[in-house]
């Protein structure tokens, strides 16, 4: 059986929007599908003392007008004209291909159908418009495809939250275009059950839950950046969405420093990779105040950099969002570390189940509840113990790159034999 994958982002490129095809590329083969994988340039190509894979094939896709002003003038000039512009390629490119950046992996896909054959097409987004380059690679060449969801499209959790008349009308415009799209996709996957039944409700389509999962148990080295062994290393890793509620974590902070007289000593809060993003970085300092010393913030970093930051903390910080549900991908990095998860506030849904599922941490209902579990965390990290957990073997293997592959091809010989 062999399975053609349209993907934007592959590694090198460090996201999960890469890690996920690259898995089934490296182990859907063990479960007897070839798997063949069209994917941009964005991010450089391996290095020169690194195999080529043959079957990877790598375009170049030519930046279009918004992305050439950012590179001429910078991103904090002309903002205005280079937003509405990115709205009208953002709205036009599933009409008029003048306006769809991603054409050029439709064309080497077309290119590569035109002398091979495939069993199904898989194109996982975002960017959803490789949904409607697998729908015409379908139709033009007979085979069956799958849509594969990272996130919601018109269900995005974080687009959702935008209420500006400009935003509602494109979410309502691209409402259409997804359903029209979707028509004849043969499978939607994606990563949890609650999108699953969503997706599955909205366009009548049957589903399969393939997570996104880790590689392997993290063994390498843990990167405590110079924290005293008696300070609480907390780390969250990663973006922060709109909606996940870092504030309830930062209460509970101050409530230890305003009834316990915690120092920076004690306690230290390290975001990993935010400083990247001065909106989000400026959003935690908002909310912390006068806890500025408490907070570390760090630029983005490789991978394997960002495994042993996770490794070396104590506590992993897993916030969640108000009436949303879902696993989110650093939550399996965080269960390969072995290091114990707090989900604050608790979400009394997905994320809840899997921690509890796996032995891999706990939830907090309460300000309060957090704020008593870190003070005994911090009495513990004074005396030179270290906060720990009894992860479940058997639920953590579950989670795996390479069990979440053995769901995906069920799923691919499913849509082959329909």
């Amino acid at each position: 059986m062999k399975a053609l994958i349209l993907c934007c982002d592959y590694p090198p490129l460090n996201s999960i929007g890469a890690q996920r095809p690259a898995s089934w590329r490296r182990y859907l083969p063990e479960y007897g599908v070839d798997v063949h994988v069209i994917a941009s340039a964005r991010g450089g190509v391996a290095s020169p003392n690194r195999k080529v894979d043959p079957e990877v094939e790598r375009v170049e896709l030519p930046p279009v007008l918004p992305e050439r002003m950012i590179d001429r003038h910078g991103m904090h000039r002309f903002v205005l004209p280079r937003k509405a512009l990115s709205l009208l390629y953002r709205t036009f490119s599933f009409s008029w291909p003048r306006f769809d950046k991603h054409r050029g992996l439709f064309e080497a896909a077309a290119r590569w159908l035109t002398d091979h054959r495939a069993d199904v097409i898989v194109a996982t987004g975002e960017p959803f418009i490789l949904f409607r380059h697998a729908a015409r690679l379908s139709r033009r060449f007979d085979v069956p495809w799958i849509a594969d969801y990272r996130d919601g499209w018109f269900h995005n959790h974080v687009t959702r939250r935008d209420r500006r008349r400009g935003a509602r009308l494109a979410r309502w415009h691209e409402c259409r275009i997804e359903r029209r799209t979707l028509e004849s996709c043969s499978l939607i996957s994606t990563v949890d059950s609650h999108l699953a039944g969503r997706l599955g409700e909205m366009h009548g389509k049957p589903t399969a839950v393939v997570r996104n999962g880790f590689d392997e148990l993290y063994e390498g080295p843990a990167d405590r950046a110079g924290a005293d062994d008696r300070t609480l290393l907390i780390s969250h890793v990663g973006t922060l969405t709109p909606g996940q509620r870092i504030e309830f974590t930062l209460d509970a902070v101050r409530r230890l420093v305003e009834t316990r007289g915690i120092t920076p000593d004690d306690l230290r809060l390290r975001f990993v990779g935010l400083a990247s993003s001065e909106v989000q970085c400026r959003r935690v300092r908002e909310g912390a105040g006068d806890l500025e010393p408490f907070l570390e913030f760090t630029e983005r970093v490789p991978r394997p950099e960002a495994l042993a930051m996770s490794a070396g903390s104590d506590l992993l910080l897993a916030p969640t969002e108000p009436d949303y549900t879902a696993v989110f991908a650093k939550a399996f990095d965080y269960l390969a570390t072995g290091r114990p998860i707090l989900v604050a506030p608790g979400d009394g849904a997905l994320l809840d189940a899997f921690v509890r599922e796996c032995g891999a941490g706990r939830s907090f209902e309460t300000v309060d509840d957090l704020t008593d579990f870190l003070w005994r965390a911090v009495e513990e990290r004074r005396s030179g113990r270290a906060p720990d957990s009894a992860p479940d073997a058997a639920a953590v293997t579950k989670y795996t790159r390479r069990r979440q592959a053995e769901v995906m091809a069920r799923a691919l010989r499913h849509v082959k034999q329909r």
